[in-house]
């Protein structure tokens, strides 16, 4: 089974029904395992031969496995997880532990949906890529993809100081921006929350789909209206109603929006007529 077509053998999950459109967007926007041609926010992963050059020069080689690990690294960059899974396990049990093999077997678990294995694989990377003999991208791709996972595993308070640690890391996104506000928004930090909406909204959103803008104008809509800021309610509630008409929850919170500012309307009308010394001429 390819990658790319992995997300159908969890569709009857319900925690990720809830998170399908939004796994479609991780998947074809931002993961290790798209080609040039197909990423467009974030910088291109180099070719496989560049990672297995870095694995002879820098990695923990050996002849017992390296050939594994090239034909390990070769499918992942096809985007072929069964057949990059079967390489990876081959050179660990063999003795491999390189990160890098490590970090593309937590990719690839992640991608077919078994989120408490991507977590315990990236886990067992971590060490090993904090402690690398040279620079690579993974030891910053790292923080997102844990938190990531640890997100998909409910265990949001874990992955919190994870993407965190991404943001620090200077590699803005709409996905990293996005987690962040979900966490915070269930935590009822709303105002921390709204703050990684908005800075979600303000990176390229061509290759976000609109059910997933949906939802974030939703979350937005739905923090101003708890916060009784009834214009701005409107204002993000009726873009959620726009990208996605058949979200009753985005319509109903629209609903209530106007019917809060018809409310305060009325409201400030009642003051005016009892107090009508205090009204401007």
């Amino acid at each position: 089974m390819k990658c790319y077509n992995a997300t159908m053998i969890f569709i009857s999950s319900r925690k990720v029904c809830l998170f399908l459109v939004f796994w479609f967007f991780v998947i074809f926007s931002s993961s290790p395992l798209l080609s040039q041609e197909s990423q467009t926010s974030k910088p291109v992963s180099p070719p496989s031969e560049e990672d297995y050059n870095y694995y002879q020069k820098h990695g923990r080689k050996s002849s017992l496995w390296n050939e594994k690990v090239q034909k390990g690294f070769e499918a992942y960059e096809k985007g072929d997880c069964e057949k990059a899974i079967s390489f990876f396990k081959q050179a660990m049990s063999e003795g491999c532990k390189d990160p890098l093999l490590i970090f593309k077997l937590a990719a690839c678990a992640e991608l077919m949906g078994s989120y408490y294995s991507a977590a315990q694989y990236y886990k067992q990377a971590e060490e090993g890529l904090s402690t690398l003999s040279a620079p690579h991208r993974y030891a910053q791709d790292f923080y997102e993809a844990y938190g990531r996972v640890l997100y998909l595993n409910q265990k949001t308070e874990a992955a919190l100081p994870y993407l965190l640690q991404a943001e620090k890391g200077g590699t803005p996104s709409y996905l990293l921006f996005y987690l962040l506000g979900q966490i915070y928004l269930t935590k009822g930090q709303n105002q921390m929350a709204m703050e990684y909406f908005n800075k979600a909204i303000q990176q390229p959103l061509n290759q976000v789909p609109p059910v997933q803008l949906a939802k974030i104008y939703r979350a937005l809509g739905k923090s101003y209206l708890e916060l009784k800021e009834a214009d701005k309610a409107i204002q993000f509630l009726e873009l959620a109603v726009k990208n996605n008409p058949a979200d009753a929850e985005s319509k109903q919170l629209l609903y209530q929006a106007k019917e809060f500012k018809r409310q305060q309307t009325i409201f400030k009308m009642m003051e005016g007529i009892s107090n009508p010394g205090t009204s401007k001429p």
